[in-house]
Parts: structure tokens; C-alpha cells; sequence
């Protein structure tokens, strides 16, 4: 019988290779930083889990994860980046 922890790290790695790496390899810039801070919040959520601490610490733990998501989307010039690969990449 596996523990959860284990659980949530092998539905996290299965997570990571299924949304995350065709993400990277397509160049889908919005969805990038969603997708590492739902694994993110998986892996706090698995670590409150192993670690038995209580929901405050889960959210004291994902609203810096947020923030910390939210303002490095904001620095991004996402559509400068898009407009770069547009330009570089010839489309198929």
C-alpha cells in the first residue's frame, strides 16, 4: 500500500510530464505559469499531508506561491515573447 505522499508525488510527476512538457515543447506561454503553480500547490498540499500541519500553514505556504506566480507573470513580456518565436520559428 502506497502512503499519499507518494500518491500526490507520483500524480505531481505524472502531472509535470503530461501538461507541462508538451507546454514547454509547444511554447504555451500563458499556461506555463499556471500549470507550475498548480504543481506547486500539489506538492505544499502533499507536504501538509506528510508533514500533518494544519490548514493555516497550507495557506501561509500558497499565498506567497501565489504572489510570487502573479507578479513574475506580470515582469514577463509575454507577447514580445511570442511575437520573437512567431518570427524565428517559420510555421509548418
Amino acid at each position: 500500500m502506497t502512503s499519499p505522499f507518494t500518491a500526490v508525488l507520483s500524480c505531481c510527476s505524472r502531472f509535470g510530464v503530461a501538461v507541462l512538457l508538451p507546454a514547454l515543447a509547444e511554447f504555451l506561454f500563458y499556461g506555463q505559469p499556471a500549470g507550475i503553480t498548480v504543481f506547486l500547490f500539489a506538492f505544499l498540499l502533499a507536504a501538509r499531508i506528510a508533514l500533518g500541519k494544519s490548514n493555516e500553514w497550507l495557506l501561509s505556504a500558497n499565498l506567497p506561491t501565489l504572489s510570487l506566480a502573479l507578479h513574475a507573470g506580470c515582469l514577463i513580456n509575454f507577447a514580445a515573447l511570442i511575437a520573437n518565436y512567431n518570427v524565428a520559428i517559420p510555421s509548418k
